[in-house]
Formats: C-alpha cells, sequence, structure tokens
C-alpha cells in the first residue's frame, strides 16, 4: 500500500505517520 512515487529515502526514514499525512492530503485533493 505505498504511495505512487514517493521518495525511497524519505518514505523508508519516515515513520508511518508520514504515510498517513500522505494519505489524507490524496483525500483532500
Amino acid at each position: 500500500m505505498a504511495p505512487a512515487k514517493p521518495a525511497p529515502r524519505s518514505t523508508r526514514s519516515a515513520p508511518p505517520a508520514a504515510n498517513a499525512s500522505h494519505l489524507k492530503m490524496h483525500n483532500t485533493l
């Protein structure tokens, strides 16, 4: 359930919370 084209380094370093934020942004859009 990974994003479409996110930063591999950011996704790897960023916690699961970052994923939720991305999902929220997509939902808002």
